[in-house]
């Protein structure tokens, strides 16, 4: 954000849940919490096959597009604040709900969802989605919200959480339509509950990460299936402060599971049927100040590691099996006043 020098911003004590997720041909970013400490989030809301960078202020929403080797200048797309928020927390999201490639700008409130599409240059002015509030909780008590396509029709639902089952809302391109109970019983994780196309059929999938593996169920269009172990316990559960995020970091149209920690990226890639083994895609660490985030920004098809600091925003390429050099996309800080991201302790060490 260059609109207030670095030195000035003030991070304030409010939440930021980014939940995004692209069409599996093109890119995408862990779904449900993300360890940022800003309002920033990546997302292709210019239509250009690239995600863009989005920051997310108390007067508005700033957009710097990708061109595949920087993030361009600032664009202001709203003329004025757009959020939601629930119990002094600040909700808002950016997926594709209306299926024209462009990712939407969504708030989430206790009286409903309100979206703002894109226009390739801007976000329109708001319509209600829901007429009244939607949203899970979790077994803590806190909203629990996705958006994802899980149905196949390249648009994003509306998916919620709760501790007893999941309920579905699919977009029809205008408005979120009537609950559907995709899950009956309890399905979430301790250490994270997610929604990607793992197994490559476009159609995101439900994930969740537990002490003792990560289990999936598929999406078949109209439910989520019964559990398969995709990952069993393995040194992910010794890493203190380590994140899974999934992302289709080699190309391939399945997202992979990606595991961070303070001694580096460990991606373990989807064949379609589970996880494989552990290969290390950074030597070193490789942590934002602000947050790291995993999205196809140079428009390649492999999802690239992007790191958010203080002082600026630096990219990894993915070449399909590694993460390459740092390069500075940005030049000075760009981050948003909202954060730090999901309360309630969602995203502690749970060991």
């Amino acid at each position: 954000m260059n609109r207030i020098p670095a030195g000035l911003i003030r991070i304030l004590p409010l939440v930021v849940l980014a939940s995004v997720l692209f069409p599996a041909a093109a890119f995408g970013q862990a779904v449900g919490c993300s360890p940022t400490r800003g309002g920033v989030f990546f997302a292709d809301v210019s239509g250009g096959g690239r995600a863009d960078a989005i920051v997310v202020n108390r007067d508005g929403i700033t957009v710097r597009r990708s061109n595949g080797r920087r993030f361009e200048p600032n664009e202001l797309w709203t003329s004025g604040p757009f959020f939601g928020a629930v119990d002094g927390n600040v909700y808002v999201y950016f997926a594709d709900v209306d299926g024209d490639g462009r990712a939407d700008a969504i708030a989430v409130n206790e009286t409903g969802i309100t979206v703002r599409r894109s226009d390739g240059h801007s976000f329109r002015a708001n319509e209600d989605w829901t007429r009244e509030g939607y949203m899970g909780t979790d077994q803590r008590g806190h909203p629990n919200i996705y958006f994802a396509d899980v149905t196949g029709e390249h648009r994003a639902s509306a998916i919620v959480v709760n501790p007893d089952g999941i309920v579905v809302r699919r977009s029809n391109g205008r408005r979120f339509t009537g609950n559907e109970k995709w899950i009956e019983g309890p399905y979430y994780g301790e250490r994270g509950t997610y929604f990607a196309d793992v197994d490559g059929d476009g159609k995101a999938d439900a994930i969740v990460v537990n002490r003792d593996g990560i289990t999936v169920r598929r999406s078949d269009g109209t439910r989520f299936m019964p559990n398969e172990l995709w990952l069993e316990e393995g040194a992910y559960r010794r890493n203190g402060g380590a994140h899974f995020f999934f992302a289709d970091v080699d190309g391939d149209g399945r997202a992979d599971a990606i595991l961070v920690s303070g001694s580096g990226v460990t991606v373990y890639l989807s064949d379609g049927s589970r996880f494989g083994p552990p290969m290390r895609w950074t030597r070193n660490a490789y942590l934002g100040e602000m947050g790291i985030f995993f999205a196809d920004v140079t428009g390649y098809g492999n999802a690239d590691a992007i790191v958010v600091n203080r002082n600026g925003v630096t990219v990894r390429p993915s070449n399909g099996s590694r993460f390459v050099g740092n390069e500075p996309w940005t030049e000075g800080a760009y981050y948003g006043d909202f954060g730090p991201t999901c309360s309630g302790g969602r995203y502690e060490d749970r060991r």
